[in-house]
């Protein structure tokens, strides 16, 4: 059913469409924004018609955990685009190939999600990390903008050899690429299985910026633009824990005795690491650059669990991460634009100055901290559920621990919002579409904080279909 494949071919096609403005026109830098929009947006009803649609092509395998994963990747970008289309009107050069790269990263993780073959996947998650790497270094005349790339290419290619090498282990030990073949085969019984279940612990582990392969991250998320940063915390992240899932929970799961373990000490460690190192920092980036790394660590307790509600509640905080994430970074690329800064102690006042964004990047805050009701409550309080009911009450109890020591970060920016007053309190013009882009994750996080239980289910429901 080669239908399966549209919503790809869409962003595909706009990607083109939004490189191929530029040669007519590099002055408008809001056509190819535009574009980008009307492709995302073509992609998302289309797939929303393939709701109840279960299908294969090829390797590509279309169900309904694929249909909510590209959902949110689809939706990501949407934000990504509102965020950045006032961040680049007043860049130098033509904005074409920013937003075609953005496409195509999508169309990359899009294809993750629906592979469930090891050379497919491989392929995918590549596509969309070649094109990260690009954005991150996008702004080509500032030095830590070239930095951030080149760390990120260093780091993710060394990450890219080991989780190959791993695979091509699993493929010499099996014979096959085939995840469900894999998990069907696959001896524990052979040590070089371990050789290869640590290769793509650490591979993968890069990928999510999980402890100790986190190293890149902060200069990443700093020096980045601040528009592909929300993109890295909310997209990226959130294709690596697809990938964590698929690979470990549908390919590996005969060998779950294993990994479950280490998977349980490499969260805790994320964790703890990602919270202690953000109460130091100064710069917001590099602090909600550490709060992503903890929250990598939050989401691995679903998979330590190895329940259904483990893997979903993993899943539920990809979709709340990516909401948290991605409004906080847009209020951040509100305040790089006007020329505030995105140090905390600029931030202060910024409720006399942008009452909606100070309003919103507040309730991002309290709901990344796990504030009730809002939906990073609910993230986590499954997540911890599915661990005790997995018997793993210590991986339960540090996550508490560490939720509550996150408060304190949190809570700085919020006390520099309302009580540092700034030299100048000038109300500040708010752009439409960025504050467009926040107030839609404010809404999402505030939704899905008072009616979760749609959600957690429909991610159940998902999960049930890959679960072996």
């Amino acid at each position: 059913m080669i239908e399966i494949v549209f919503p790809e071919a869409v962003i595909s096609l706009f990607a083109f469409l939004a490189v191929f403005t530029t040669v007519f026109s590099k002055e408008d830098k809001d056509m190819p924004a535009y574009l980008s929009l009307a492709g995302i947006i073509l992609a998302l009803i289309y797939l929303w018609t393939l709701k109840d649609v279960s299908s294969q092509f090829f390797t590509f395998v279309f169900d309904y955990y694929a249909w909510v994963m590209k959902l949110i990747f689809l939706s990501v970008a949407f934000l990504v685009v509102l965020i950045s289309m006032n961040y680049l009107r007043d860049y130098d050069d033509s904005v074409g190939e920013f937003y075609a790269l953005i496409l195509i990263a999508t169309v990359g993780m899009m294809v993750v999600v629906s592979a469930r073959e090891l050379i497919t996947l491989y392929v995918a998650f590549e596509t969309a990390s070649l094109s990260s790497y690009a954005l991150a270094a996008y702004f080509r005349k500032d030095k830590m903008s070239n930095e951030a790339g080149f760390k990120y290419l260093f780091f993710g290619a060394f990450s890219s050899g080991l989780i190959l090498y791993g695979l091509s282990l699993i493929y010499g030990l099996t014979g096959t690429t085939e995840l469900t073949a894999i998990s069907k085969i696959l001896s524990i019984d052979n040590p070089l299985v371990f050789l290869a279940l640590g290769m793509l612990i650490a591979g993968f582990g890069y990928k999510i910026s999980a402890v100790p392969f986190h190293q890149w991250t902060p200069d990443v998320y700093q020096g980045a633009p601040t528009s592909v940063t929300a993109f890295l915390s909310a997209g990226s992240k959130a294709m690596g824990l697809a990938i964590f899932i698929q690979v470990f929970v549908i390919g590996l799961y005969s060998a779950n005795v294993d990994w479950k373990m280490v998977i349980a000490f490499v969260a805790i460690l994320t964790m703890t690491l990602g919270n202690i190192v953000a109460l130091w920092q100064q710069n917001v980036k590099r602090m909600l650059a550490y709060s992503s790394i903890a929250h990598a660590g939050y989401a691995m307790i679903g998979l330590a669990a190895l329940s259904p509600l483990g893997v979903a509640a993993s899943l539920f905080h990809i979709l709340t991460h990516a909401l948290m994430k991605a409004g906080a970074f847009g209020v951040l690329a509100f305040t790089a634009f006007k020329g505030i800064g995105e140090t905390v102690e600029d931030l202060g006042g910024l409720w006399k100055k942008a009452p909606i964004l100070a309003l919103a990047m507040t309730i991002f805050m309290f709901s990344l901290a796990g504030f009730p009701p809002l939906g990073g409550f609910w993230s986590k309080y499954w997540l911890f559920t599915s661990a005790v009911g997995s018997g793993l009450w210590l991986l339960a109890l540090i996550g508490v621990i560490n939720s509550v020591i996150s408060v304190f970060y949190y809570a700085r920016v919020i006390r520099a919002i309302y009580v540092i007053e700034p030299p100048k309190a000038v109300r500040i013009g708010q752009p439409v579409e960025l504050t467009l882009a926040v107030v839609v994750c404010l809404i999402g996080v505030l939704v899905i904080g008072f009616y979760p239980q749609p959600f957690i289910e429909a991610l159940l429901n998902a999960v049930n279909l890959i679960l072996p």
